[in-house]
This record gives structure tokens, sequence and C-alpha cells, in this order.
């Protein structure tokens, strides 16, 4: 995405990401007959306010490709804390999904039905995802970096036929290094 802070600490931006939930369906006899999904691209504006100690930052998604044609939103909440060598984030996230955005990806039509999948319609749904992510710089230009969360999935989600679960847990470490390509990363700015 490109962000722009503001000198009081808000922000805008344009951000932009892939959806490639459902691109492959399992060969699973349960999921024999539902469609395969389409991978997507969904972009929209970003604002947020940086108010110390807390972030806020609100997040709109419109799907381009005409997949779905659904719309996703998302409030976070979080509390960047820095340390000498690194940085800890708490977040809380609520996300809300349109009807046509958990339509395509949750519904069971008429054609996909089976007697033991039923036919089912997905209507607007909201989740919450909690979690955090932290840093370590194991060099000056070297970041390890690793995310733990878990999202809750609302009912119109977890009782569809081909979803077996009401909770999805997501992990994730990776190392990154620092060019300074624009300008070095401060001690003084929050990450998140």
């Amino acid at each position: 995405g490109i962000r722009y802070i503001t000198d009081s600490q808000w922000e805008f931006g344009l951000v932009a990401r892939a959806q490639l939930a459902g691109t492959s369906i399992p060969t699973d006899e349960e999921l024999a007959g539902v469609d395969e999904k389409q991978w997507a691209v969904e972009a929209g504006p970003l604002i947020g306010w940086r108010a110390k100690p807390l972030n806020f930052q609100f997040r709109t998604y419109w799907e381009m490709p005409h997949r779905h044609d659904g719309i996703t939103s998302e409030l976070e909440i979080s509390l960047p804390i820095n340390y000498s060598r690194g940085f800890f984030v708490p977040a809380v996230r609520l996300a809300y999904l349109s009807a046509d955005y958990t339509d395509y990806y949750f519904s069971i039509s008429a054609a996909e039905s089976t007697p033991t999948r039923p036919v089912y319609e997905a209507g607007a749904a909201t989740t919450v995802w909690t979690g955090f992510s932290l840093g370590y710089d194991l060099a000056p230009r070297w970041l390890l970096k690793a995310s733990l969360g878990v999202e809750f999935l609302d009912s119109s989600i977890s009782e569809s036929p081909i979803i077996a679960r009401d909770r999805l847990w997501s992990g994730s470490i990776g190392l990154a290094y620092n060019a300074d390509i624009f300008q070095p990363r401060g001690r003084d700015n929050p990450r998140s």
C-alpha cells in the first residue's frame, strides 16, 4: 500500500491485497462438485490515527476483477510498544464482510448441493481477529519478525457446509532487510 502520515499523526493511503482464498478446492470427496473460486484483487482507501499509545486504522476493500463484487471493511486497534532492539504490537481487528463477499466464498448453490451438503446462502458477516506481531533487530539492517493471531468467524460463515471450524489460527515468521532506500528506520516512530 501507499501511505502518508501527517504531522498530527493522521494516516491516509491506498491499500491492496490479493485474495487467494478458495482458489484451489481440494479433491476431497466431501467437496467434489463445489465450484473452484477465482483469485481476486481487492483495493481501497485507508485512514488512520496514531493517537499515543493506541493506533486506529480503518480500511475498506473493493474487489477489482468482478469475481464476487463484495466489499470488506476493517477497523484495527493496535498498541505499538518499542524496545531498544525491537517491538511488540498487540492488536484487535473487527471486519465486516458484505453478503456478496460471503456468498461467493461460503454459499452452496443448488448445482453444488448434495444430500450431505445442502443449499446454503451466507449473509453478511462480522469477524473478530486478535493477535500480535513482534520484531527483533538481529543486526543494524536485519529484522526478525513473527506474528500470531486467531480469527473468530461469524455464524454466517461457520455454519456453511464447506466450513469445518469457527475460528482460524494464523502465524508467520520472517526475516527482513532494511536497505534504507527512503529514510533510515528511527527508534522514535512506532512500528505497526
